[in-house]
């Protein structure tokens, strides 16, 4: 039993507080712990399995498994009564086409859920659903930086690679060496007897509130609130962190079909002779990142625009393009790189110069003298 559960949370401080989120649901089966786990991975890895060690726990008509399909809906009255919630096999939060996270954070939270059924009014009862969510995707959920609900366990360590050097096989055969021959759901007699000694252990286990009700900070959750950031953020931040900003940038507009040509043909991917790029250079490259990252929708280029100003690009032009000088490149405030590029920072319009005083002794106008055919 340990060893599923220590693969899972990944190391001894994250199984302390898988322990003390379990221990907590079976001795209060009708509350809920306020926090809710993300168990990511490869497959083999023993999500399923936990779900059904916790389904045996807490009783099998007392627990659901629920897929996208389920989610997608709008009734929820078949899992959103159950005491475990298992949400299995979700996709990356951008190929679903809207956030996950924001419609499940009200039964991870709030103490009364509204049941929707088919033809039938919403219905008050009370929330006691505790939510497992396991995936193989990298980013299922948008986890923001003050997010309070999630726990991320990511073991990216593959089954059946990782020999077990106290059992002579990997996880994954260990894995199936608990289910009975023949019958994928069912575990065998000496594992259900340990199954039982779990239960008991979890009944009288000293459960630390205060864990339950924070989420397990880790790498994975770091990892996954990256990955959640506005791709611009992560493409300026990823850029920042470059050793080589600039090939960095012409290796994500290679990932475009667009990008050779932009990059390399007349005018170039330069502003002039500056170091500033052009701004369909840099959009191609923005768009090309996101591909790198499984991100299906880049930013539009306007809003892209503005954020490297926000992030304290310069914009420069010259009489052919306009684009954008980098932090790294910018050895003056707003200046070009050479003189003799005739490139000035774009800035707004000037207004007018004020008019000149007038003097306060004014000056007689010089006239000629008076000819004779003057009248």
């Amino acid at each position: 039993m340990r060893r599923v559960l220590l693969w899972l949370a990944e190391d001894e401080a994250g199984l302390d507080w898988l322990l003390n989120w379990i221990a907590f649901k079976v001795q209060n089966p009708g509350s809920r712990p306020g926090t809710a786990v993300l168990l990511q991975g490869p497959p083999g890895t023993g999500k399923n399995v936990l779900y059904r060690i916790l389904a045996h726990v807490l009783g099998p008509a007392n627990c659901v498994q629920i897929g996208e399909a389920d989610l997608a809906k709008p009734y929820n009255h078949h899992f959103a009564t159950k005491l475990l919630v298992f949400a299995n096999e979700l996709l990356d939060n951008h190929k679903r086409g809207g956030a996950l996270g924001d419609g499940l954070k009200a039964t991870i939270t709030d103490g009364e859920v509204f049941l929707e059924s088919k033809g039938v009014g919403r219905t008050p009862a009370v929330n006691r659903v505790a939510l497992i969510a396991a995936t193989n995707r990298s980013k299922p959920i948008e986890l923001e930086e003050s997010d309070r609900r999630w726990t991320v366990f990511h073991n990216k360590t593959k089954p059946a690679e990782y020999q077990h050097p106290d059992l002579g096989m990997t996880h994954r055969d260990f894995l199936e060496a608990l289910h009975s021959q023949g019958a994928d759901d069912a575990f065998t007699p000496e594992f259900m007897r340990q199954v039982a000694a779990f239960a008991y252990e979890m009944g009288t286990y000293v459960v630390d509130m205060k864990r339950v009700r924070r989420p397990h900070t880790n790498a994975s959750r770091d990892e996954l609130q990256q990955l959640s950031e506005p791709v611009t953020e992560q493409f300026l931040r990823e850029l920042s962190e470059s050793a080589d900003p600039d090939r960095q940038l012409y290796d994500w507009a290679s990932y475009e079909p667009r990008g050779n040509a932009i990059w390399h043909s007349p005018p170039g991917a330069r502003v002039g002779k500056t170091q500033a790029f052009v701004n369909d250079a840099l959009f191609i490259a923005v768009v090309g990142f996101c591909k790198s990252i499984g991100q299906r929708h880049p930013p539009q280029k306007r809003t892209f625009l503005v954020a490297l100003k926000s992030a304290g690009w310069v914009e420069q032009r010259d009489s052919k393009s306009r684009g954008w000088l980098p932090p790294w490149h910018a050895t003056r405030s707003d200046a070009p790189a050479t003189d003799d590029a005739k490139v000035v920072p774009f800035n707004p319009l000037r207004t007018p110069p004020a008019p000149c005083p007038v003097s306060a002794h004014p000056v007689t106008p010089h006239l000629s003298p008076p000819t004779e055919n003057t009248p």
